[in-house]
């Protein structure tokens, strides 16, 4: 049932988000914008992204992570074989029950993508990837910000330095807390 919990980054619900209208709700709050706008700002930092991305991988949330960040550059698509291609790519990816990178979301969203993907639009993903935003930020973005890790980037200038130099690709986070408590 894809409508079951998986993971820390799954809780969503069809009724309280129309498949063909996504929108927010109108009773939005001024803490769920500023979550978004924190999650939003998270993923679009080029240090604190890499970070988050740790944090989701540890969480057993990277699917949710990656899927974000391949519905952006799809998005970008412009040639549509490249998008048809794309398209079902990522829906091969993540929406396929034998994937391991599958999102949870409620049948009615994946009978209207599989649809959707046969003559896809830049916007063919967009309600999904808003379901897994409000997810991510509704049960990851606060435990996120509580994570030991996060804490000594903000605390401590070792680590903020190695961040804002780059974290090396040939080390993994875990070479890095060790070469950082040496």
């Amino acid at each position: 049932d894809r409508s079951a919990s998986m993971g820390c980054c799954y809780s969503t619900r069809l009724d309280e988000y129309a498949i063909d209208n996504f929108k927010l709700p109108e009773s939005i709050n001024s803490n769920e914008k500023k979550r978004r706008d924190q999650l939003l700002d998270v993923l679009h930092h080029p240090q604190l992204a890499i970070l988050f991305r740790e944090y989701m991988r540890t969480n057993l949330c990277l699917e949710s992570f990656n899927f974000y960040f391949d519905t952006e550059q799809y998005r970008m698509i412009k040639d549509q074989e490249q998008r048809l291609t794309r398209a079902q790519e990522l829906f091969e990816k993540y929406f396929n029950p034998n994937s391991d990178s599958e999102i949870n979301l409620e049948r009615e969203i994946y009978n209207s993508i599989l649809e959707d993907v046969k003559n896809p639009t830049e916007k063919t993903f967009d309600i999904a990837q808003q379901l897994v935003l409000v997810s991510i930020e509704s049960t990851c973005l606060h435990s996120f910000f509580t994570w030991p890790l996060f804490s000594d980037f903000v605390s401590n200038p070792t680590i903020r330095r190695v961040f804002l130099n780059g974290v090396p690709r040939t080390k993994s986070f875990t070479q890095l807390e060790q070469f950082l408590q040496n």
